[in-house]
């Protein structure tokens, strides 16, 4: 049920919200904004955003940063409704708009507090996220489910020698033998596709061939590397690397900072 607070501001999403502009066709059509404090009016981060089809199925999913903002892509030109929740938050569901090939849709939520009453906290601290992997938005990626991911833990836990080591088991990706004398190779399941590899956001293999794969493993050694993304398709690989990415995926690797 919509909450009085934002009901007069609904009347006018579709209209005053809409906002047509060129977006590269890899984005299609965009729905983006901020969610707020209805109170307040302060930045609310880390809310569950997501996009929700006429049949209420989720077809796009974002978590909001520090400043409140999400970013979600529309599967198509149709019509959608945007759903927020968050801890401590009543949860809110926009009414339905439409959103149409090229544009970009701007929208503003308010959620209004709702207070969860607690007999007793029972606190578990437990260790910090690195910043690093934080900023670069690791974290962000791995809750929205797309790909595969090593965080810093699982990595610890593999207790690996060589970087393939890292790689067996994970989704997308198999590590093939190699002869004796020569690396194992890391490739993607599907037959034909390549690997495009970035370390530490810089691209340094752009779809080549299977075999070169060993070219980027010789840059990087396995105590080197902090965390692990890998996208068996262009889905959910981040905005900056879309231009550079095989459209088989992509992987992409976080270093410690010692290289």
């Amino acid at each position: 049920m919509a909450s009085p607070f934002l009901t007069p501001w609904l009347r006018g999403f579709a209209t005053l919200c809409l906002m047509s502009m060129a977006v590269p066709p890899v984005w299609a059509q965009t729905v983006q904004g901020t969610v707020l404090d209805a109170e307040s009016g302060a930045p609310i981060h880390t809310a569950d955003v997501v996009l929700l089809a006429m049949d209420d199925s989720v077809v796009g999913g974002d978590i909001t940063d520090e400043e409140g903002r999400f970013v979600l892509r529309g599967p198509g030109a149709g019509s959608y409704r945007l759903r927020a929740t968050r801890l401590g938050f009543a949860s809110f569901t926009t009414e339905a708009f439409a959103l149409e090939p090229g544009q970009n849709v701007l929208a503003e939520l308010r959620l209004e507090l709702n207070p969860i009453p607690l007999d007793s906290l029972a606190a578990i601290v437990e260790g910090q996220k690195p910043r690093r992997l934080v900023r670069v938005g690791f974290y962000k990626r791995q809750a929205r489910g797309f790909g595969s991911f090593l965080s810093p833990d699982d990595i610890e836990d593999r207790h690996p020698v060589y970087t393939t080591d890292l790689f067996w088991g994970m989704s997308g990706v198999r590590v093939r033998r190699g002869r004796l004398d020569s690396w194992d190779v890391v490739q993607f399941r599907r037959p034909g596709c390549r690997l495009s590899v970035s370390i530490d956001g810089m691209v340094v293999q752009i779809g080549g061939p299977p075999g070169r794969s060993r070219d980027w493993q010789g840059l990087l050694h396995v105590n080197d590397i902090e965390a692990i993304e890998v996208y068996p398709s262009v889905a959910g690989v981040p905005a900056w690397a879309f231009g550079t990415v095989s459209p088989c995926g992509a992987i992409l690797i976080w270093t410690n900072g010692s290289l």
